[in-house]
């Protein structure tokens, strides 16, 4: 694999380098800033592609839901009894 190095700057905001303390993270974790850099980059990738299946599904469904109303298939909402059962469902949570 043929690995291709590029050096890039990163500027954090004053109130990111506060509220994280790097230094702590990368003697723990990581050898280096670079290493954070990548996992972060690695994660945020990781982050997308799970967003992209996430909505790639929900397109499924809502054309799954759409034809079987185009079949017939589909019957009217019962908005109270929607109601009850969310109803039912909070007060099971209290």
């Amino acid at each position: 694999m043929l690995m291709v190095l590029t050096s890039i700057s990163v500027v954090c905001r004053e109130r990111l380098i506060g509220w994280f303390d790097f230094s702590k993270l990368i003697s723990l974790m990581y050898n280096s800033v670079s290493e954070v850099v990548r996992e972060a980059l690695r994660l945020l990738e990781e982050r997308d592609a799970l967003h992209a299946m996430k909505l790639e599904a929900l397109r499924q469904d809502i054309n799954q839901g759409l034809t079987s109303l185009d079949n017939g298939e589909g019957k009217p909402l019962d908005i109270e009894m929607i109601k009850a059962k969310a109803r039912a469902a909070q007060n099971e949570n209290r």
